[in-house]
């Protein structure tokens, strides 16, 4: 967990510690272990699944004998595998929302979104799945987005040469959508460059970090952890 700075206020919710959640005789899980989901701040199903988690390698550290970080190291390999893909995506995501001068470009960008939603339904489905929590598919997702916002821009230019040569602006939304996250930049640089650059850095930093991270597939969704105790104690 970790403060944010005076433009947003509060306790920052979000997935991930500042160091390993593993250490010579234990584990960190829950809260403890920051298993929070970045967007929505909710960790009752995080705990637990990491519990499942940690469950396991505990099981066989018992059997073995091994509670050095050495063996406990297999906890953090489980469960980067199993929350990374989604929750560094989420993280990113949130992140970059974390600005309140951007208020205005998000509202924008989420009717834009519903707007586009009702025109394509393979939009609508993948959108849908993944922030109803069904399935976060980062690489579908951040392409389709992509795809989307060019094909918007392109679209918004050719209608711009066009009013301009007929001598009319029409109503542009992929551009207004620009100018709103350009102002919000602006005055997030204004009111305190210092945090500004913080965010910023903290924003690159998570951006980095998807590549090695992202999936094509969410491994949480294909449901709950299950857990299989070994040795002694499964017996």
């Amino acid at each position: 967990m970790r403060l944010a700075s005076k433009p947003i206020g509060g306790i920052v919710k979000t997935y991930g510690g500042r160091g390993p959640n593993h250490f010579d005789g234990g584990i960190l899980i829950g809260d403890a272990g920051c298993f929070v989901d970045p967007m929505t701040g909710e960790g009752i199903t995080p705990a637990a699944e990491s519990a499942l988690l940690g469950a396991t390698v505990i099981a066989d550290a018992l059997e073995l004998g091994r509670t050095d970080a050495s063996f406990l190291g297999a906890y953090e390999r489980s469960f980067r595998a199993y929350f990374d893909p989604a929750m560094r995506y989420l993280d990113f995501v949130a992140c970059v929302m974390r600005n309140r001068h951007f208020r205005e470009f998000w509202l924008g960008v989420v009717a834009r979104g519903c707007e586009m939603a009702m025109r394509d339904r393979t939009f609508a489905r993948l959108s849908g799945a993944g922030f109803g929590g069904l399935e976060v598919r980062p690489l579908d997702i951040i392409g389709r987005m992509w795809a989307k916002s060019a094909g918007q821009l392109l679209a918004d230019g050719g209608r711009l040469a066009a009013g301009i040569a007929s001598g009319r602006v029409p109503s542009l939304p992929g551009i207004a959508d620009m100018a709103r996250w350009h102002s919000g930049w602006w005055a997030s640089l204004a009111e305190d460059p210092a945090w500004h650059a913080r965010w910023l850095a903290d924003v690159a930093a998570k951006w980095l970090r998807l590549p090695t991270t992202t999936r094509l597939h969410d491994p949480r969704a294909r449901g709950p952890v299950q857990l299989r105790l070994t040795g002694s104690l499964s017996r």
